[in-house]
């Protein structure tokens, strides 16, 4: 896997598929990788001349207390780098709902807007490699409505 998926929602914050190793990341341009897949969560030295790569595994259908509190975490982080003028990549295996629940919630801390607005910006803006919008599965949904308030 060689090619990068990615999508820009903001300057400095993206949203992408499963990341190929290598370093790849940096040679584009990226600081920050955020891999939200549980399935997929190889070691940060395998994304060389990274600032940083934040773990935040994420279960594809009931994420735990334990993982939505690593995702709040996440976006928090985020929202610092981007502050910091670096570049963020959000990934998980499609690039759909696991990052772009922490993507919506990074906007809203980066943009003051509400969480449910910047979640319907991911999903307008985001389309998978085979043609699905981002934040389509409604629990991934509920679940930016309850976070809306935690943050």
């Amino acid at each position: 896997m060689g090619r990068l998926d990615v999508t820009r929602l903001i300057d400095g914050l993206y949203i992408g598929s499963q990341p190929p190793l290598g370093d790849i990341l940096a040679r584009q341009g990226f600081d920050v990788l955020v891999l939200c897949a549980e399935e997929y969560q190889p070691r940060s030295t395998n994304f060389p001349d990274l600032t940083a790569v934040i773990h935040a595994p994420l279960d594809d259908a009931r994420p735990t207390v334990e993982e939505i509190d690593t995702a709040l975490k996440a976006a928090m982080n985020i929202a610092d780098f981007h502050h910091h003028g670096k570049n963020i990549l959000v990934t998980c295996i499609m690039g759909r709902n696991r990052s772009g629940l922490i993507s919506a919630l990074a906007l809203h801390l980066i943009t003051g807007r509400s969480a449910i607005s910047c979640g319907r910006y991911v999903s307008d803006t985001r389309i998978d490699p085979i043609g699905e919008h981002a934040l389509n599965n409604q629990h991934f949904l509920a679940l930016l409505r309850t976070l809306s308030v935690a943050i």
